[in-house]
């Protein structure tokens, strides 16, 4: 069946092909079966095929081809209007850093209390929804962060010791935390 429309489809386009190149093209047929296109009239033992009939069915399938494009399109629209983008959020994490001999840790809670971590000294600040600012003493390069599993809640964080975020107000801070949920 899809062989057939294939074959059709195909015999079509050089059919249009030819009829662009010659004014009267005609197809033809051999008592083998094969055809061809003429540019004016069928040979001796040739008989002239109506066009329209090779096409059988070919416009139903067109239209059941139509509205799948058609329903395709709404589906991309739905996609495109939808976001992806993660949101700030107030998630609880985990941040550990190196330090002269060693490494520290803090586990902050959603509210920005501290729930754990094994340096008196550190200062947790939350700024805004999803901001934290964390002031370590002695804290090197290379702060790393984790989400708390909070009952299946998606999310990400963003850990950086870098300048120019928005805990440069806050005053000796040297660690930025940025959580989201999805």
């Amino acid at each position: 069946m899809v062989r057939n429309v294939v074959v059709r489809l195909a015999f079509l386009c050089a059919l249009l092909w030819s009829t662009a190149n010659a004014e009267a093209a005609v197809v033809c047929q051999k008592k083998s079966g094969a055809l061809s296109v003429r540019e004016t009239a069928c040979k001796k033992r040739e008989t002239q095929v109506d066009v329209t009939s090779l096409l059988g069915d070919l416009p139903t399938r067109v239209g059941s081809v139509e509205t799948s494009i058609s329903t395709l399109q709404s589906s991309v629209s739905t996609l495109q209007s939808m976001s992806f983008a993660p949101t700030p959020a107030d998630e609880r994490f985990s941040v550990m850093w190196q330090v002269s001999g060693g490494v520290h840790h803090v586990a902050v809670r959603g509210d920005g209390s501290i729930r754990d971590t094994d340096d008196p000294s550190v200062v947790v600040v939350h700024v805004t929804v999803g901001q934290w600012c964390i002031t370590a003493p002695g804290a090197f390069e290379g702060a790393v962060g984790v989400l708390q599993d909070q009952g299946g809640a998606n999310g990400t964080i963003e850990v950086s010791m870098g300048i120019g975020s928005f805990c440069n107000s806050v005053s000796g801070s040297n660690i930025t935390v940025e959580t989201f949920s999805f």
